[in-house]
């Protein structure tokens, strides 16, 4: 591994997200996809929002990947806030989500290199950047990047946790130390659940992984409303 590949590999384990860095929610997917030049450490300034704002326009509007998630973190916000009335789609995921100054939230991932899928084997980036297998590049990320940002977490306190992603269920609980946390169902869906004492929800990502005859637009909008309840309390 040269100096440049060491210095990638140490930008994207130290990488803790984008968005508001004392966010009263944060929103917490699989993996970082296409972090092109962002900086190593969490910034908030002028050159990183354009980033990304482009990055959640291009790919809610399948102009890049297919990802909807921002749809959803944006049903999930507006709702929290008290918006979703005045403020239709998309205006808000466009010109607030994830704003430094705008927005409520904060967006991280749990692996900072992206695969096609959780069972795929090493990409052709991850072999030249020294690991050996998936279980090597895995069990590096939990042991360095976890502690890393399970400090950030703890130390910015955020008031609601939502994970997104039913197939690393186990990484978000590891992550977030929930094995010994008491969790609900969320409002009786089995598709969802909520650790309480930690304002944590764990939630399949996007339409994958829901039971047949869920609606996961109503439940983020249900999740939403819990959200702005409790804080308004």
């Amino acid at each position: 591994m040269n100096e440049k590949q060491w210095n990638e590999k140490c930008r994207r384990f130290n990488y803790m997200g984008f968005g508001k860095e004392t966010a009263k929610l944060w929103f917490v997917g699989m993996e970082f996809r296409g972090m092109g030049d962002t900086p190593s450490t969490f910034a908030y300034d002028e050159r990183v929002c354009e980033i990304a704002s482009k990055q959640i326009t291009e790919e809610s509007t399948g102009k890049k990947g297919r990802t909807q998630i921002y749809n959803y973190m944006e049903r999930i916000e507006t709702r929290a806030r008290g918006l979703h009335e005045t403020m239709r789609h998309p205006q808000y995921r466009d010109e607030y989500l994830l704003q430094p100054e705008k927005g409520w939230s904060l967006f991280t991932n749990l692996y900072p290199f992206a695969r096609p899928s959780t069972r795929s084997p090493l990409t052709p980036e991850l072999v030249t950047l020294g690991f050996s297998s998936v279980e090597d590049y895995e069990d590096t990320v939990q042991t360095f990047r976890f502690r890393r940002l399970r400090e950030f977490w703890y130390r910015n306190k955020p008031e609601y946790t939502i994970c997104f992603g039913g197939e690393r269920w186990a990484d978000f609980k590891l992550l977030f130390e929930l094995s010994n946390t008491p969790s609900i169902s969320f409002k009786s869906s089995s598709d969802v659940r909520y650790y309480e004492t930690k304002g944590l929800f764990l939630m399949p990502f996007g339409r994958r992984g829901w039971r047949k005859g869920a609606l996961p637009g109503a439940v983020a909008d249900a999740v939403g409303d819990h959200i702005r309840a409790h804080l308004a309390q």
